[in-house]
C-alpha cells in the first residue's frame, strides 16, 4: 500500500495580507493546480490508496479557502480516502459554524480507517497559538485507540514535528508519557508537518518522517535571517506487511520568478 503525504498549503490570497512574511513568496508560487499536476505527473507510476494532509491548509484559518484547497486536491486525486489533521494556521479568530467548510478547515483527534491500514490524527495544534501540544487527555485518547487497534498497522499523523533537533523551529511540546504510549506500542510509523523540509529518523524506536511544504521553504541567509522561497514537494510512503519499507520525497524549486 501506498500513501500520498501532503502538508503545509498555507492557501489563500497572498495580497489580504500583505503584511505576512510568507506573502511574498506566496505571491511567486505556482498556482496550486499546476503545483497539484506537477505533482501527479511524477506519480504516474504509483498507486497510492490514501491521502495524508498534516494541516496549515490556509493562509489565516479561512473555511473558504481550505474549502477551495480541498476542492483542487480532490480534483486531482479523485475517490482517495483522505486523512487529515489541522495545522496553527487552520484556526480562525471566529469560526463561522455555519460554513459548510468548518468541517474540512478544524478537526480535533480522529481515527481514519482504511481497508488495511488505521490512521490516527492527533490534533497538536491550539487557536491563537504557533506552539504545538500533546496534553494529557490526548494520551489517554491515543493510549485506549491503540489499545483498541493493537497489532493491527496503523500510523500515527501530527501537524507539529516531534524532535527538538530535526529544525530550529520549536517542535510539539508532550508528557513523557506520550513517548512511553509510542515506544509500547505496535505503530507502523509517525508523519507530521509543519517544518516545510523533508526529515526522516526514528521517535521512540518507531519510523518517524517530516513531509517537504506543498508552498515555501525558509532559506537561511549568512546574516542570520531567513528569506522565504516558493518550493513544493510531497512524501510517498510505501507500506508492506505492516511495516514502512519505503520512502519517496519529491521537492520542486519551480516559481514564477527565480530564486
Amino acid at each position: 500500500m501506498q500513501l500520498l503525504h501532503l502538508t503545509d498549503f498555507h492557501y489563500g490570497d497572498p495580497c489580504r495580507a500583505p503584511q505576512d512574511p510568507a506573502a511574498p513568496a506566496l505571491k511567486k508560487s505556482l498556482p496550486i493546480s499546476e503545483r497539484l499536476a506537477r505533482c501527479k505527473k511524477t506519480l504516474a507510476d504509483a498507486s497510492p490508496k490514501a491521502l495524508i494532509l498534516s494541516g496549515d491548509f490556509s493562509m489565516d484559518g479561512n473555511p473558504a479557502d481550505t474549502h477551495q484547497l480541498m476542492q483542487s486536491i480532490q480534483h486531482f486525486f479523485p475517490n482517495l480516502p483522505i486523512a487529515v489533521v489541522p495545522g496553527n494556521h487552520d484556526h480562525p479568530a471566529e469560526l463561522p459554524q455555519t460554513h459548510s467548510a468548518t468541517k474540512e478547515a478544524i478537526l480535533s483527534d480522529n481515527v481514519f480507517h482504511l481497508p488495511d491500514l488505521h490512521i490516527i490524527g492527533l490534533d497538536t495544534s491550539r487557536p491563537g497559538s504557533d506552539r504545538g501540544i500533546i496534553n494529557q487527555a490526548q494520551c489517554r485518547w491515543l493510549k485506549q485507540q491503540l489499545t483498541e487497534l493493537e497489532s493491527q498497522p496503523t500510523i500515527l499523523i501530527t501537524h507539529f514535528h516531534l524532535l527538538s533537533h530535526q529544525h530550529s523551529m520549536p517542535c510539539a511540546t508532550y508528557p513523557d508519557e506520550f513517548i512511553e504510549i509510542v515506544a509500547q506500542s505496535s505503530l507502523t510509523a509517525i508523519f507530521t508537518g509543519h517544518t516545510h523540509c523533508h526529515y526522516q529518523g526514528f521517535f521512540a524506536g518507531k519510523p518517524y518522517c517530516t513531509a517537504p511544504s506543498f508552498s515555501f521553504y525558509g532559506v537561511p541567509s549568512p546574516s542570520g535571517s531567513v528569506a522565504l522561497e516558493p518550493c513544493f514537494g510531497y512524501n510517498l510512503y510505501t507500506i508492506e506487511e505492516g511495516r514502512l519499507t519505503q520512502v519517496k520525497t519529491e521537492t520542486f524549486y519551480d516559481s514564477l520568478d527565480p530564486l
